[in-house]
């Protein structure tokens, strides 16, 4: 089960907005598609979902990063995520 909270712990990483320009983390804006995890904002090398291939997840992966829910932007139309990350 995930519990949504305003808290926000000083060593963790938060999306406090997103828009046209990009997001804003923390308080600093991060334009273009990123990895974001506990202690992780990384730049995601695609340019839309279908150039996400298992591969592009290898920094999040390989974080030291408990993760319990995975969010994959897909833009307007909903699409299923790259094979293999689920078992990932």
């Amino acid at each position: 089960m995930v519990h949504l909270t305003d808290e926000r712990p000083a060593d963790s990483s938060y999306i406090d907005g997103y828009g046209p320009d990009g997001f804003r983390i923390a308080g600093v804006l991060h334009a273009g598609p990123l990895l974001v995890a506990s202690g992780l904002i990384a730049p995601w090398p695609v340019s839309g979902l279908a150039d996400a291939a298992l591969g592009t997840f290898d920094p999040l992966l390989a974080s030291d990063a408990a993760l319990e829910l995975l969010i994959v932007g897909c833009g307007a139309r909903l699409a299923p995520p790259p094979k293999g990350l689920s078992a990932a």
